[in-house]
């Protein structure tokens, strides 16, 4: 059985964070997320940061993943076609697999030991748009204790739409049902 450890979104915060006081002073030109995990630590930077969300890395932008496993990723942004380091991005991610990724990033929170990272957007609970076109949650962790202290920043990955879905504070989720900002305080 593989071992997991869950991340929560206060481990999201405390990287952010770090990312921003490390940085703030570098004249960033931009955020480019690594398509899927590095999409929303991008786009939180961006506000955070304010600072634009890249389609494409620019010249002193911040490249961010959720994790450094191997490098075959990161790779690419950390080399030029000629196999030498890159000065011109700042690559940052959550975790680092230093036994195994071929590359180091500039900044990391923490070492991967061994077991199975899970992020708070990955596929801890089911969202389920039901016929009453209402969006239903349910929980399988501590997940909703902390989307129950920042109902403004819901972030869930569905696996079965393969679409991130972000919802603003129209939407308020508990771990039972969702309500719709007309319906607060019923």
């Amino acid at each position: 059985m593989v071992r997991k450890y869950y991340l929560t979104w206060n481990d999201v915060e405390n990287f952010i964070r770090d990312v921003i006081e490390k940085y703030h002073d570098k004249n960033i030109s931009g955020v480019y997320g690594i398509p899927r995990g590095g999409l929303i630590l991008a786009s939180i930077l961006s506000y955070k940061m304010n600072v634009p969300m890249l389609m494409a890395p620019h010249d002193n932008c911040i490249i961010v993943d959720d994790i450094a496993d191997t490098g075959e990723t990161l790779i690419h942004y950390d080399r030029n076609s000629s196999g030498s380091k890159r000065k011109n991005y700042h690559i940052v991610t959550m975790y680092l697999n230093k036994e195994l990724s071929s590359v180091t990033p500039e900044f990391y929170r923490a070492l991967k030991d061994g077991k199975w990272i899970v992020f708070p957007w990955e596929d801890r609970e089911e969202v389920v748009w039901d016929k009453n076109r209402t969006w239903r949650c349910s929980f399988k962790d501590s997940c909703s204790t902390n989307l129950e202290r920042h109902p403004q920043a819901l972030f869930f990955y569905n696996y079965n739409f393969s679409a991130l879905i972000a919802f603003s504070t129209a939407i308020i989720v508990t771990p039972t049902s969702a309500k719709t900002a007309s319906h607060i305080g019923e």
